[in-house]
């Protein structure tokens, strides 16, 4: 009887098979997309890389550049809370200007260098040390403040 199960199991083994798809045909495989907060299709997107590389779609998730690539390869593999299609256009990296002129660079660094104070606290922070420096009664200047990383706070 139990010689019976066994071919019995693998005859049916042989029909499933033999009804698989043959001469080396490709089965799908879904794979599930990943979720990403902007994806831009359709540009020229320059990537500012060693060979100056120009691709046609971008996937970013938050801050982060998460893919470049074609359209249909990100779209395949990314799910965009929303998509732009650039119709042709270009994208750039952002461009910042750093220059310097000399004589308000050099009286920079005579004021009390607010840049990257996170919160008003900190900015208050950095004028009374640079006053405990300085003699009673004299003016103290900052520069570089940005009111926009402290929750709406204003310096008085």
């Amino acid at each position: 009887m139990r010689l019976r199960l066994h071919v019995a199991l693998a005859l049916v083994l042989v029909v499933y098979c033999a009804s698989l798809p043959s001469g080396g045909a490709a089965v799908a495989v879904v794979t599930p997309q990943r979720p990403v907060s902007l994806l831009l299709i359709n540009g020229k997107i320059f990537t500012a890389d060693a060979r100056g590389s120009v691709a046609e779609a971008l996937a970013i998730d938050g801050a982060q550049i998460v893919a470049v690539g074609t359209t249909r390869e990100l779209r395949s593999r990314y799910r965009a809370a929303q998509t732009i299609d650039l119709g042709g256009k270009l994208v750039t990296p952002g461009f910042n200007d750093a220059h310097l002129h000399f004589a308000s660079g050099g009286f920079a660094l005579t004021r009390v260098d607010l840049n990257g104070a996170g919160t008003l606290e900190e900015a208050k922070r950095r004028v009374a040390a640079r006053a405990r420096e300085l003699p009673a009664g004299t003016w103290i200047r900052g520069r570089g403040w940005d009111h926009t990383l402290w929750g709406g706070d204003w310096p008085t």
